[in-house]
């Protein structure tokens, strides 16, 4: 098990690499010194899958722990969590999308001209990352 120290003692090298916390949670350290937390697993298909729960020091070693454990309790109850996540992040996309579909149409001054400038300014909404 990793402490506090270590993370913060991990240096950069010319290849990416992980250290492992246990129970499938490991740190990844870039060569630019970026640090991100990952939840390693296997689904019933054998295959085995990596999820980013996010980067250090946003996301502490406790917090990353956390979501470590709430990824496992996910794989107990038959759920993948990397599905979940980008089931999640589709829903935000969607939510996004339909806000600003309806704030559009409450602009009623706004000529046809002006409301497609607009809507190309919006964002791109990815379905998935």
């Amino acid at each position: 098990m990793l402490s506090d120290v270590q993370i913060r003692s991990l240096a950069p090298r010319v290849k990416t690499y992980k250290v492992a916390d246990g129970l499938g949670l490991s740190i990844s350290v870039t060569p630019k010194g970026g640090k991100s937390w990952y939840f390693r697993y296997r689904r019933p298909d054998s295959r085995q899958y990596d999820v980013h729960l996010g980067l250090y020091p946003d996301l502490t070693l406790k917090e990353a722990r956390k979501k470590r454990d709430e990824a496992r309790i996910m794989l107990a109850n038959g759920l993948d969590p990397g599905r979940e996540k980008r089931a999640h992040k589709e829903s935000l996309a969607e939510t996004f999308e339909k806000l600003a579909r309806e704030w559009m149409k409450s602009q009623p001054k706004w000529s046809t001209g002006h409301a497609d400038s607009v809507k190309n300014r919006l964002p791109p909404i990815p379905l998935c990352p």
